[in-house]
């Protein structure tokens, strides 16, 4: 799912390439302006009703993606994940930590040290 500066476009090219390289089928999720969020709810929940899926998204498409896999675990392979909205600052990256990310990916770089 693509972040506020993108869109399902961007998602293709960026990662459709590899993703076709290993087999997977990527779905982009066109972004609803006037209910991102939830409009990003609703397609996972709509992927999830033909069996377990890989979710993912960029920036807040990410924070999405991380808490309905969260949520849903039972529908959830694996989630990619790239620039996710709290890498930074310790505090503003405190949250997905407190609520089940692992703690070698709450560095500051995402990756383990």
């Amino acid at each position: 799912m693509p972040g506020t500066g993108s869109d399902d476009d961007f998602i293709n090219r960026a990662f459709g390439p590899a993703l076709t390289q290993v087999g997977a089928t990527l779905i982009a999720v066109r972004p609803e302006p006037d209910d991102l969020v939830n409009g990003y709810r609703r397609a996972l929940d709509q992927a999830a009703q033909l069996g377990p899926i890989v979710v993912g998204g960029v920036s807040i498409g990410t924070a999405v993606a991380l808490t309905w896999a969260l949520q849903n675990p039972e529908a959830t392979v694996a989630v990619l994940a790239a620039m996710p909205a709290w890498t930074g600052r310790r505090k503003t990256r405190r949250l997905p930590c407190r609520h089940g990310l692992p703690p070698n990916l709450c560095a500051p770089t995402g990756w383990p040290r």
